[in-house]
């Protein structure tokens, strides 16, 4: 005996197919944008001077005042420590994700884009 073809199921099956198929594309889509923009800023850290961009343009408001130091500070931490404080344009490593993060952060919050950066590093 035949078993019977329901044509209406076999539509919304491949209206469903479509759907999972464009959702699976504009994740890729989207997941390909964010690493494209961490690409971007690793690669703006790495190629600019913190002399390029003496000052980068912040709401202070916005800012968590307890994460700013002084420089004199920070390079004492640095001699005490020794460690090496760089231009970011001379650092060989590989910039950390969670300071990709915290830039793409300020960035959005205070409609800017952030150049010139020092790195503190191991001697």
């Amino acid at each position: 005996m035949m078993k019977r073809l329901n044509l209406l199921e076999k539509l919304n099956n491949e209206r469903l197919k479509a759907n999972e198929n464009q959702l699976l594309e504009d994740v890729k889509q989207y997941l390909d944008t964010l690493f494209q923009e961490d690409k971007k800023i690793k690669e703006s850290v790495l190629n600019t001077t913190y002399q390029d961009h003496t000052f980068n343009q912040l709401e202070f408001d916005k800012l968590d005042t307890t994460k700013i130091y002084h420089i004199s500070h920070i390079e004492k931490l640095c001699v005490n420590y020794r460690l090496r404080f760089l231009d970011s344009h001379l650092f060989k490593g590989d910039i950390p994700q969670e300071a990709v993060h915290t830039i793409k952060k300020l960035n959005k919050e205070h409609n800017t884009e952030l150049k010139g950066f020092k790195i503190i590093a191991p001697s």
